[in-house]
């Protein structure tokens, strides 16, 4: 039996220490006499072919062939929302029994996602053998417009917050539309709920419609827009940095407030791209949303990859502990496939779904007085956050970001205690 975890490679740490780490920790996984290893693989990353790979197509594909292994008993993954929503269906309703998911990295919301055109039968399901780790396009967009608000709330004037929400029409990269598209419609209806129930104690502008990136540029204007919500890739927001740097306005207003999702920090900023970013001369009112803390971006650790594994092997825990006598009698006797412990492990995981069973997270070395805790609602991950960032000055090939929002508390290490 096997855990597969498929990379979408946005971290750039040696694959092979990741694997190396993980094998290691899984070496007293058992079921039964059967142990549970774990494999490597980049399910929508071609190094040879880089940007030009399709990475949906290349992502069905490797997915299928993972579908027919007979070996495969859960799937940890780092894709973004298309790649994922691409091969859901493969794991979800043509696998017999269904491959459990753990996703690791920010998507849409993956069950609303789901009963788009094509509409895919497991989200109709009672339950989905799912587990969505970080926060997703709903929290990334009511923690930007919180934090846009609250930053004009703070300052002398007492401005009103009046938001334009762009989104990027202009990438070369075409393979993550629907990210951008989600992304910038919650950007919206955050707007209209504050704008439209004034006893929330927000002072906001009329929202619009979002408008793209290159009528923004072309038109060399932003109104009287104080404030830019940036649903896109980092193509897209170096030109709309560009833009705002260089723009000139009769009336000299100052730059906007801008904000820039997440999507806007992936890949890594080094090398090329730090050399962009520090020749714009970043005013003080550039920020980036992330569902990850600026401090594991700092060092380039995605918590939730670790996590995944954690609740993983407390999964295998729960099976053998709480498995049914007919499950126990075929470990126990008859070493049975993975296809045959699959069935039970999403009854296990359908009951910690309905008993709000909570898992405990990876604890980082780093920060030991840290113990995270998850717990899921239909899938979904309760409680999580997003992360408002604010970048330092470059230091050496990596730009640091600082954690600036308002509602949690940052994370100290034991060195600076």
């Amino acid at each position: 039996m096997a855990f597969n975890y498929y990379s979408g490679a946005d971290f750039r740490k040696s694959n092979e220490l990741l694997l190396s780490n993980l094998k290691q920790s899984f070496e007293a996984v058992q079921i039964g006499d059967t142990q549970v290893r774990v494999e490597l693989a980049n399910i929508d990353n071609d190094p040879a072919k880089g940007q030009d790979t399709n990475r949906e197509a290349l992502a069905l594909q490797r997915a299928t062939a993972i579908k027919n292994d007979p070996d495969t008993l859960m799937v940890v993954t780092q894709l973004e929302s298309q790649s994922l929503r691409s091969i859901l269906p493969l794991f979800l309703e043509l696998a017999s029994p269904p491959i459990p998911v753990i996703a690791t990295r920010e998507t849409d919301d993956l069950w609303s996602d789901c009963k788009k055109p094509p509409a895919h039968s497991w989200c109709d399901q009672k339950f989905a053998p799912v587990l969505q780790l970080p926060a997703r396009n709903t929290e990334e967009a009511e923690s930007a417009v919180r934090f846009a608000i609250q930053h004009f709330a703070a300052r002398q004037d007492h401005s009103v917050t009046h938001c334009l929400v762009v989104k990027n029409d202009q990438s070369d990269n075409s393979q993550n539309v629907d990210y951008v598209d989600d992304l910038a419609a919650q950007f919206t209806g955050n707007l209209e709920k504050y704008y439209r129930n004034p006893e929330m104690g927000a002072e906001i502008g009329e929202p619009g419609e979002p408008v793209g990136l290159s009528e923004v540029t072309q038109q060399k204007a932003l109104g009287d827009f104080n404030c830019v919500l940036y649903a896109g890739d980092l193509q897209g927001a170096r030109k709309l940095l560009q833009f705002t740097t260089e723009r000139k306005s009769p009336k000299a207003k100052p730059s906007p407030l801008l904000i820039l999702s997440d999507d806007s920090v992936l890949p890594i900023i080094h090398g090329e791209e730090i050399q962009t970013y520090a020749t714009q001369q970043l005013n003080p009112d550039v920020y980036f949303m992330d569902f990850l803390d600026g401090n594991d971006w700092n060092s380039q650790v995605n918590p939730y990859v670790n996590t995944a594994f954690e609740i993983a092997k407390q999964l295998v825990q729960h099976l053998n502990a709480r498995g049914n006598w007919w499950f126990r009698l075929r470990r126990d006797f008859r070493s049975p496939s993975a296809q045959v412990v699959r069935k039970y492990l999403v009854d296990v995981l359908q009951r910690n779904d309905e008993l709000r069973v909570s898992y405990d997270g990876w604890t980082d070395s780093r920060y030991p007085d840290e113990h995270p805790t998850y717990t899921f609602r239909q899938g979904r991950s309760v409680g999580t956050i997003y992360h408002v960032w604010q970048p330092r000055m470059p230091i050496g090939k990596l730009v640091k970001m600082n954690d600036v929002d308002y509602w949690h508390r940052p994370k100290q290490s034991a060195a600076n205690q």
